[in-house]
C-alpha cells in the first residue's frame, strides 16, 4: 500500500474538522493511525453518506478527499487481512468518487495490491473464496473486477424484477 505522509493526513484532518467534519476526523484518525477496521468502515460510510446527501456538484471537495482517505484506510485493513478483492473494490470506489488530494496514493495502492497478489484466484473474500481465474497468471485490473461485480448485480436486479414486478 502507498505510504501517505503522517503530516499530510494530520493537516487534512484539521481541514476536515474546520469544515464541520469532527466526527469523521476522529474516526479517520483512529482508522489511519490505529489500523482500526471498525473505525475505517465507519469513516468510509460517513463520507459515503455525505457524498450522497445532495447533488454531486454541491459536495465540497474536502468531502471527496475525505472519502479518498477513508478508502485508503479501509483498503489497507482489507489488504492486511488478506482480502485483496475487497481492498481493490474499496480503492475502485475511491477512484470513482474520491477527490484529487489522495488520488496518486489510491492509484499507487491499486498497483501495489495487484502486484503483490498477482492473481485474485483463491483470494479470501467476506463471502467465501473468489474463484475467478485469469489466463496465464495475468492479474486482473480493477476495472475487470468492477465489471464482473456490475454484471452480477445486473443479473440480481433482473431476477428481482421478475419476482416482484
Amino acid at each position: 500500500m502507498s505510504p501517505v505522509a503522517e503530516s499530510q493526513v494530520l493537516a487534512f484532518l484539521t481541514q476536515v474538522r474546520n469544515e464541520g467534519g469532527v466526527v469523521f476526523a476522529g474516526l479517520a484518525e483512529k482508522a489511519w493511525f490505529g489500523a482500526d477496521e471498525d473505525a475505517a468502515e465507519a469513516a468510509y460510510e460517513l463520507a459515503w453518506e455525505v457524498l450522497h446527501a445532495g447533488p454531486w456538484k454541491d459536495v465540497p471537495v474536502v468531502w471527496r478527499d475525505a472519502f479518498s482517505l477513508s478508502c485508503l484506510s479501509l483498503a489497507s485493513c482489507h489488504h492486511r487481512a488478506n482480502r485483496a478483492v475487497e481492498a481493490l473494490q474499496v480503492l475502485d470506489h475511491g477512484v470513482i468518487m474520491g477527490g484529487p488530494l489522495f488520488r496518486a496514493d489510491i492509484d499507487s495502492s491499486l498497483h501495489s495490491i495487484i502486484a503483490a497478489t498477482g492473481t485474485t484466484e483463491g483470494s479470501e473474500t467476506s463471502t467465501g473464496l473468489h474463484q475467478e481465474s485469469h489466463p496465464q497468471g495475468v492479474s486482473p485490473n480493477v476495472h475487470d473486477i468492477h465489471l464482473s461485480r456490475f454484471k452480477e448485480a445486473k443479473t440480481r436486479r433482473e431476477v428481482d424484477k421478475r419476482l416482484y414486478f
